[in-house]
């Protein structure tokens, strides 16, 4: 599941977009609670591991960190680093500042290659690779890309709406290729559930711990202080 963003438009180049409350960014949150990492503020806040409510507040990371990995790939998300992540006061996590997608990317270098953010640091909380809910997680994943693939025709639809007059720079110099990137996204050239269920997990092995994450977190940290 993901957390959409209400917003309103009030002029050609100007709107209003809603105020997440009851949420704080990871970089907040380390800063603010002095700790050195998401899982030990779970601990902290929401009880030991194995408790009611830590466990509650760990499935509503993984459902969610499920949901944002999907979009964060399809629609190419960049510039995920902590300041961009917010955890709710349930332990929903939270993306945030979609200004680098499709065909940009901070810098113009696609530094973050990697299919999704899934850092040693996201995969703590969840309790690791080989952990129930890791495992939760991948099933989620899998199931959501099955789901978004059913609706390929429609999330392509209202992408190419917008590339006729090419205004937004998401799109690039040549929209007709990012949306065509788009569309091999949802590898309609693989026929099978196994295949498919194959691909998705080349997804996850490509995400996990990627060391472009690891250097593009070190970045934000080194240039701007994000933790």
């Amino acid at each position: 599941s993901v957390r959409p963003h209400r917003a309103l438009s009030v002029s050609a180049d100007s709107g209003i977009m809603e105020y997440l409350d009851g949420a704080c960014s990871i970089d907040g949150i380390k800063k603010l609670c002095q700790v050195s990492s998401l899982a030990q503020f779970f601990n902290e806040v929401f009880g030991p591991v194995g408790s009611e409510r830590h466990s509650k507040a760990e499935m509503n990371f993984v459902e969610t960190m499920a949901g944002y990995s999907i979009v964060s790939y399809m629609l190419q998300v960049k510039d995920r680093h902590n300041g961009n992540l917010m955890i709710s006061n349930e332990g929903h996590l939270v993306h945030i500042d979609f200004g680098f997608m499709f065909a940009t990317s901070p810098g113009g270098i696609n530094f973050e290659s990697a299919p999704f953010k899934l850092s040693q640091e996201l995969m703590e909380v969840m309790g690791g690779v080989g952990s129930a809910a890791f495992n939760y997680f991948k099933l989620l994943l899998y199931q959501g890309m099955v789901a978004v693939r059913e609706r390929a025709d429609d999330i392509l639809g209202l992408v190419s709406l917008m590339t006729p007059y090419n205004t937004m720079s998401c799109f690039g110099s040549d929209p007709a290729s990012t949306v065509q990137q788009l569309r091999s996204r949802f590898r309609f050239d693989l026929e099978t559930e196994t295949d498919f269920a194959l691909h998705v997990k080349e997804l996850i092995l490509g995400s996990v711990d990627n060391w472009r994450t690891r250097r593009y977190d070190q970045f934000q940290t080194l240039q701007n202080g994000i933790l």
